[in-house]
């Protein structure tokens, strides 16, 4: 992470040198283009390419800096948030919970003594009741002086479909992220009666929905992202290729006693083999796009789609159809990742004892190749899982700020 944050300060120089070299060439030609080159970046990017004999050096210098200067900071600020999210979580597990001591694990000694952390957690009971889970909307980290803090906002979501906005202060201390500060949208003061579902935000009714609306699709789009994944993965398993075994066999006695001779190419994995799998993906991708056409926050523009609109537990079923399809693929590519393995080691068992310079020309070769499609399956199952488990929150989204009828 310190080679992010070291690229990014020498992707931020070079950038601003490279500027820097740009509008001086500029400022040669004239004062006027000068200023524009220094004030206008669109400018400056046309201005390099019309005279790319005099400014291909300073822009190419510019553009390397601002590669690595967004390579640099990108990276270090995703590991941020997810590094972040389930501090936040367990801090406000642990509040719901009223388990003071746990809470305080996450509680940097800058903000507070426990005694101070068990009388915010009092003074703020209804914010941490009947907490469900939490979504970041913004976050921002930033390293001065060897000390590093970070920043993020979003929302706290209520096992009643209410949510709460939220800011939270970190820092990270011995690679451990720890909350300086942690603030809901209402104060203690203002916070509403625990029996009451509505909690007092300083949003409107439609930034709330907007919100909520953002976060849906977000869920939804990084669900359908590992699908097409999925697909992508499971068209680079058909094009896999065994070509360089093509003159690799053995022979082996059938079960009538009848020898014969078996090529290697015959009994691995084939195209036809993960054929299925491309085409359960093309069956989640289109239930997928059934679910986002389908949703709640989508507004009937006829009558016709008025009396065609799918009920929330009716899109609730559908949603669940989807996570039920994606659990089953998974089971079965586990599966014939089993068997698959299998194979590869009945067949890594013949090469090592076939006749000399077979093992030596093949065994490793083909070790490497079987890891090679090991590690796709391993991949596949992964963003199989990862959808699963969306599909699974957007079948339980809680739709605040609605008031469809659930029925």
């Amino acid at each position: 992470m310190a080679g992010l944050i070291i690229a990014a300060v020498f992707g931020f120089f070079a950038f601003g040198i490279g500027g820097i070299w740009l509008a001086i060439i500029a400022f040669r030609e004239s004062a006027g283009q000068g200023v524009l080159c220094l004030l206008v970046p669109f400018y400056a990017l046309y201005y390099a390419i019309t005279r790319w004999a005099e400014a291909k050096k300073p822009f190419v210098i510019s553009l390397i800096g601002l590669i690595l200067f967004i390579g640099g900071l990108v990276p270090h600020s995703m590991q941020f948030k997810s590094e972040a999210e389930p501090v936040i979580a367990g801090f406000m597990e642990a509040g719901a919970a009223g388990d003071v001591d746990q809470q305080y694990s996450y509680w940097h000694r800058r903000a507070g003594s426990k005694e101070e952390l068990a009388e915010f957690l009092d003074d703020n009971r209804t914010s941490f009741s009947e907490y469900k889970d939490m979504s970041t909307s913004s976050w921002s980290v930033e390293t001065e002086a060897g000390i590093t803090e970070g920043y993020v906002t979003g929302s706290i979501i209520y096992t009643d479909g209410t949510r709460c906005p939220f800011e939270a202060w970190l820092i990270k201390e011995n690679d451990v992220w720890k909350l300086t500060r942690f603030e809901f949208g209402t104060s203690a003061e203002e916070a509403a009666p625990a029996s009451t579902t509505e909690r007092q935000s300083p949003y409107t009714a439609e930034e709330l929905r907007q919100i909520e609306e953002h976060e849906f699709l977000e869920t939804y789009s990084e669900m359908r992202d590992y699908i097409q994944h999925v697909h992508t993965l499971a068209l680079e398993l058909q094009g896999f290729s065994w070509h360089q075994f093509a003159d690799v066999g053995w022979y082996e006695v059938d079960k009538y006693g009848v020898q014969k001779w078996t090529l290697l190419q015959e009994v691995l994995p084939s195209a036809g083999t993960v054929q299925p799998l491309a085409t359960d993906c093309d069956q989640c991708l289109a239930l997928a796009t059934e679910v986002w056409s389908e949703n709640p926050y989508k507004e009937p523009q006829t009558p016709v789609q008025e009396m065609e609109r799918l009920t929330i537990p009716e899109w609730r079923q559908l949603c669940g159809e989807l996570q039920t399809s994606l659990a089953g693929i998974k089971v079965g590519v586990e599966n014939f990742k089993a068997d698959t393995e299998s194979l590869f080691s009945q067949v890594e068992a013949v090469l090592s004892t076939e006749r000399a310079g077979i093992k030596e020309k093949y065994l490793e070769n083909f070790q490497i190749k079987s890891a090679e499609y090991t590690d796709l399956l391993d991949e596949v199952i992964d963003n199989l899982q990862q959808a699963e488990q969306l599909a699974s929150r957007l079948r339980d989204w809680q739709f605040g700020s609605l008031t469809i009828d659930e029925g």
